[in-house]
């Protein structure tokens, strides 16, 4: 704790629920607001069940924000589940101040690193509302150290302080187009002591006697015709596409307008389909599906269960079908709803033999796939967090196997560039976060 109040302790997977529930019951606070993702509310439920009983939850997530908010006004729970995406909307963000919480848990605190969002914004506005704060997250700074100021703001404004144009100048050093983007860092030695003095990191590795992960990339190479379309996509943002859709051919455009569209359409094309400009999707190949099941006829008999994640929603169709028949496949993406997900993944760990296709930004936070010991990156995006926290899906307590992962990636396209930089970001918050090394290097090997 800082002080009497604000907290930020950084949780790698290591039963960060039912430590911060301890927390709550040493300090006494009996009155509990839990922002959670959706994903995770079903966790928490659980989790209160067993280790405080006591501790009445109710689910303040579903239904209108008029009835969440109504749910809040009564008071007649100890602790409310809200979730990131509504806590800050009227009327429910009334409801909360009028409550007056003794304590505020944010469980995958890094959804407030966004400065600019209403939801980091209102955690700020809370720092003079709730006296004791605590915030839990696996990756604090999956973009770099530009990202603890949003937190930090809505646990202890203290530490970097309130205003982002202080903590940019003092940490952040820009250039490039216009001087716009961020560059390098500058006095990361005293950030490093800030974060050891504020923080609590405890890794898996300090904590738990994990099996060893590995990992493995696979070379795709494209055809001759997908080869050519992505490097006439590359050049000129601009090509003319032949494909399939619905069984029939399909000729059209496939542009972007912008740098960031590019990288979506070069990214598809790796993965054998396109968009064209009129919106329909074409499939042009099937190099990469091909090598995947390739993959799975060996590995499925020897591990049982594999976890796949997708980047895109085609490629969790096209693998949806082209599995099908082959043992049981289950899907997770936005399409399933929250309230049959736990139903579907307790099918997935019964079966002996299962795929379960997994859209990387639903299935990187709050859900436990240590039945499987095996995981396939068939497509990914930039984000550092969403790809740690997939990857923390099955490498996490209960794991008794080494864990493999296989990233299928195209020869000289965009998939090297993302997993390239995916490492680089990883490497970057290892080395911010590593207090040890901060103490030793910035210390003089001084106890903090």
């Amino acid at each position: 704790m800082t002080g009497a109040e604000g907290s930020f302790s950084i949780w790698e997977l290591v039963d960060k629920t039912r430590t911060a529930l301890s927390i709550a019951w040493h300090l006494r606070c009996c009155k509990l607001l839990i922002v959670v993702p959706l994903s995770a509310v079903g966790v928490w439920q659980a989790e209160t069940t067993i280790f405080w009983p006591k501790l009445r939850v109710c689910d303040a997530t579903v239904g209108t924000i008029a009835k969440r908010a109504a749910r809040v006004q009564e008071g007649e729970c100890h602790a409310y589940l809200v979730g990131y995406e509504t806590f800050w909307r009227e009327p429910l963000r009334s409801a909360i101040l009028k409550w007056q919480p003794h304590m505020v848990i944010y469980d995958e605190a890094h959804r407030l690193k966004g400065r600019s969002s209403k939801q980091s914004r209102f955690a700020g506005r809370l720092v003079d509302v709730i006296p004791r704060r605590l915030a839990l997250t696996g990756t604090p700074m999956p973009n770099g150290p530009e990202d603890l100021f949003g937190l930090y703001r809505a646990i202890d404004p203290a530490i970097f302080g309130s205003r982002w144009a202080d903590f940019e100048r003092e940490y952040i050093v820009k250039g490039g187009y216009l001087n716009y983007q961020i560059v390098g860092y500058r006095n990361v030695h005293e950030l490093k002591m800030k974060l050891a003095n504020s923080a609590t990191r405890v890794t898996k590795a300090n904590a738990l006697e994990l099996p060893p992960q590995v990992d493995v990339t696979v070379p795709i190479t494209l055809g001759r015709a997908t080869r050519a379309l992505y490097d006439e996509m590359r050049k000129k943002a601009i090509a003319e596409v032949e494909g399939y859709s619905g069984g029939k051919t399909v000729a059209g455009v496939t542009l972007a307008r912008s740098v960031l569209t590019n990288i979506l359409r070069l990214q598809t094309i790796t993965g054998g389909w396109t968009k064209l400009a009129s919106g329909e999707i074409v499939d042009l190949s099937y190099e990469k599906e091909k090598l995947l099941l390739d993959l799975l006829s060996d590995a499925v008999p020897q591990v049982g269960r594999v976890v796949i994640f997708c980047r895109f929603r085609h490629d969790i169709d096209r693998l949806t079908a082209a599995l099908e028949g082959k043992d049981r496949t289950f899907v997770l993406d936005g399409r399933v709803r929250p309230a049959t997900r736990t139903e579907l993944l307790e099918r997935f760990r019964e079966a002996k033999y299962a795929h379960l296709i997994a859209q990387v930004a639903v299935a990187s936070l709050s859900i436990d796939l240590t039945c499987s010991h095996l995981g396939v990156f068939y497509s990914s995006d930039y984000s550092f967090a969403n790809y740690e926290q997939c990857r923390n899906r099955l490498h996490r307590h209960g794991q008794e196997q080494k864990v493999t992962y296989h990233a299928l990636v195209a020869t000289d396209t965009i998939d090297e560039r993302i997993y390239k930089a995916l490492q680089d970001k990883s490497e970057l918050s290892k080395s911010i976060l590593d207090v040890d090394a901060a103490r030793e290097l910035f210390g003089g090997g001084n106890t903090i």
